[in-house]
């Protein structure tokens, strides 16, 4: 006797087929982010053995490259931050941790750290300077407290000009 398929079930599987397939895009552009921005090179040359103890920081724009390059990696509100003694460990929240191994920049490599005092809101930029490349990272103070305390360099007052969304910045 043939067996017939029901309206329910070829619904289900074209569901776990579409789900399936939009999972794969997802990390298909992890994969593909990972690369571009540089963030598996860092995380080879500043490969960390294991994550830090400390409270996360979620940065709320991480922008990798140059400023005349208008940073066009950019990454918002998936980068994560730990402050210890020995630098800044980067961490990729949920979906693009699978392709987005953590790593530990030294605090050698902070060229500048600003801060920002709004009505309602206190926050930071830091730059970080690797050579050839640079990596920017925008975070609300709130959950931060261990920049002021692990960074030995002085605070800035920022520039009006970076209160802008990142998309019209001057860089």
């Amino acid at each position: 006797m043939p067996s017939s398929t029901t309206h329910w079930e070829s619904s289900a599987g074209a569901l776990l087929l579409f789900m399936a397939a939009v999972a794969g895009l997802v990390q298909l552009s992890a994969w593909l982010m990972s690369r571009q921005s540089k963030w598996r090179a860092y995380a080879l040359r500043y490969a960390a053995p294991e994550r830090p103890v400390g409270r996360v920081c979620l940065v709320r724009w991480a922008a990798f490259g140059k400023r005349g390059d208008r940073c066009k990696y950019t990454y918002k509100r998936f980068v994560r931050l730990i402050f210890t003694e020995q630098g800044l460990f980067f961490t990729m929240g949920f979906p693009y941790q699978t392709f987005h191994k953590p790593f530990l920049m030294p605090w050698a490599k902070v060229r500048q750290v600003e801060h920002y005092d709004g009505p309602s809101y206190r926050k930071y930029m830091v730059t970080v300077d690797d050579g050839p490349d640079e990596i920017y990272l925008e975070m609300m103070a709130a959950g931060c407290e261990g920049l002021v305390r692990f960074y030995k360099g002085t605070i800035h007052p920022g520039d009006p000009r970076m209160e802008q969304p990142p998309q019209f910045r001057p860089y």
